[in-house]
């Protein structure tokens, strides 16, 4: 009897992990997708209140301190963004799951409310 390597041998696929890895992988990517453009908007709408308050201070003292100028609204503004970008990648992959559970599911015919159970916390 000869020796056999590890490959040869095929492994039948364990569904459940796979259906998981899958939505895992689909939820992170939506996450993603939402924080960037949330933080780059977030600079951008800084960066024109800046813009903004420095031409009215300029126009009403005639002089202006810039890193007071940044802490009034490119700072909150971006914080802002860094705190809301979490929330609303996370709303919109809740809202996007059932639908994912659903195709994967049928997919690796699961049960539905089994899949739902083990992946609630996604």
């Amino acid at each position: 009897m000869t020796y056999r390597s590890p490959g040869e041998r095929e492994e039948p696929i364990d569904g459940e992990a796979a259906a998981i890895e899958e939505l895992t992988r689909r939820a992170r990517r939506l996450r993603q997708a939402v924080h960037l453009p949330v933080l780059l908007a977030g600079i951008v709408v800084g960066v024109g209140a800046y813009i903004a308050l420095r031409a009215l201070i300029l126009a009403q003292l005639g002089a202006h301190i810039p890193w007071l100028t940044g802490g009034l609204t490119v700072g909150p503004i971006f914080a802002l963004a860094f705190r809301y970008a979490p929330k609303l990648g996370d709303a919109l992959a809740a809202r996007a799951l059932p639908r994912w559970r659903a195709e994967i599911a049928r997919r690796y015919g699961l049960d539905e409310a089994s899949l739902a159970e083990t992946t609630q916390f996604l």
